[in-house]
């Protein structure tokens, strides 16, 4: 099969319904669907029922496909143009090595109290919108009586999904022992029946004992995964010893996961925006740099990080920002540049190019915001610009449905206005996690293409074929 000419989706998942359970919690909060429904006037119901709907198909995409279907979802938009990348998520260490810090109803065993919560976050939302429908017109009053009986439907339609990741379903609990090796396994199947059509990446957590032998048997050249996928606000440093060895200086000698994936040229893709997820822990020991906001500087530190945002996971509970601060602190481009520094010639991408939210104000100067809430692109963007770092990149990946205005104003504001870096940004989907951001998949690719237009064969053919070392 000749693929030279294919597109490729440099960010995606096949994420399945037996892996699902580790996303739908993460989903969950996320999007912190009781803080919606309290931040939502009532005549702002349509929003509401809107983010329960967008997770109600996400939850049907997983639950009704295995990996093979992931893929065949993928391919019937992407009419089997697209080479797919998709990156596995290891969350087993969210709560580091004390499991203790896990609620049972996120181990499956007591689910009621998920239940529970959306019960009574929508009852309060509804009863709040009863008391105020009386200030309204009869006609007004009626529709919005008819969009709260929706609302109730819908919730119910949403519990029967949450349903099946009871006790009863041993194989849909959040951070299963067998999760990773799930994920490990579905993906070589994957890769084997589609040799031409997928590159694997392999997630890697400094806390998995053993991840760097079986970095060394899975990854590289004619093994069946192409790369390596990190997501340090799980709670480890991107300078962690076992990635970045324990020196600052780099030796022939030294055993880390970034020597070796400089000495195979293999691509590695970390998640690198303000936003998506983190450890539920409120403290975790860091060794390695650490980001301080207030100085704009980074911190060599071996010793246990306490965040001011705490997480209650028994009262379905986080403190506003709180993974901001993880991210932040733990996942801040500083460190990355860092890295960098100790190896210039790393095959890197920084995800998310540090999230849509930090982009707009990054490529909208004019608004001035503070410094923390465009200091993501700002240091990427430093970061593309140096000629010391040939095989860096970053990629556009899990947009909202809603922001065509803004890649249209990324591509005229930033890409045209900056050629020198035009041949390292990527296209990705984040498919399946951004469906819950998207109505249609076909609508997120189109977003894409009428942005970027003659230049998308750069973003999504070109470049990527670089980064991935095709």
């Amino acid at each position: 099969m000749n693929t030279t000419d294919k597109y490729i989706d440099a960010h995606c998942h096949v994420f399945n319904q037996d892996v699902l359970s580790m996303g739908i919690r993460v989903i969950l909060h996320s999007l912190k669907v009781g803080e919606i429904a309290r931040m939502l006037e009532i005549t702002h119901i349509d929003k509401l029922l809107k983010k329960i709907d967008n997770l109600i198909h996400f939850m049907d995409i997983g639950l009704n496909n295995d990996t093979e279907g992931i893929y065949k979802e993928m391919q019937d938009v992407y009419k089997k143009e697209y080479i797919l990348t998709p990156l596995m998520l290891d969350l087993t260490y969210v709560s580091g090595n004390n499991k203790k810090n896990l609620h049972k109803s996120f181990k499956g065993e007591n689910d009621e109290l998920l239940h529970m919560h959306l019960h009574h976050v929508i009852k309060e939302y509804t009863s709040h919108a009863k008391k105020n429908a009386v200030k309204l017109s009869a006609t007004e009053s009626k529709n919005l009586n008819s969009k709260l009986e929706e609302l109730e439907s819908k919730l119910g339609a949403l519990e029967s999904k949450l349903k099946k990741f009871g006790k009863g379903n041993k194989n849909l609990r959040l951070f299963g022992k067998r999760n990773f090796d799930k994920q490990l396994d579905h993906l070589k199947d994957l890769k084997k029946k589609h040799p031409e059509m997928v590159y694997p990446f392999l997630s890697v957590d400094p806390h998995h004992k053993g991840i760097l032998d079986i970095v060394k048997k899975e990854v590289g050249p004619g093994k069946k995964f192409i790369g390596i996928k990190l997501y340090a606000p799980c709670g480890y440093s991107p300078t962690d010893p076992l990635l970045y060895g324990k020196s600052d200086t780099y030796s022939e000698k030294e055993d880390c996961l970034y020597k070796f994936c400089l000495d195979n040229d293999i691509p590695i893709t970390a998640h690198n925006s303000d936003s998506g997820f983190a450890t539920f822990n409120n403290s975790v020991k860091v060794n390695g740099y650490i980001y301080h906001s207030d100085t704009n500087s980074i911190e060599k530190v071996n010793k246990v990080i306490k965040f001011k945002k705490q997480v209650n996971i028994l009262k379905f509970k986080f403190d506003e920002g709180w993974i901001e601060e993880r991210a932040m602190i733990l996942n801040h481009p500083k460190i990355w540049q860092q890295v960098l520094k100790k190896f210039p010639k790393l095959r890197l991408n920084l995800a998310h190019f540090g999230g849509s939210g930090q982009l707009k104000n990054f490529i909208s100067p004019e608004n001035t915001p503070p410094f923390e809430s465009y200091s993501w692109p700002k240091t990427i963007f430093e970061m593309l610009s140096n000629p010391q770092y040939p095989n860096f990149y970053t990629d556009l990946s899990c947009f909202d449905q809603n922001d065509d205005f803004l890649l249209k104003d990324f591509k005229q504001k930033f890409f045209d206005k900056n050629p020198n870096i035009q041949d390292k940004i990527l296209y990705g989907s984040d498919y399946y996690l951004n469906m819950i951001f998207s109505d249609s998949f076909n609508n997120y690719l189109n977003m894409f293409k009428n942005a970027f237009n003659g230049d998308f064969d750069k973003i999504a053919k070109i470049n990527s074929r670089k980064f991935l070392n095709m």
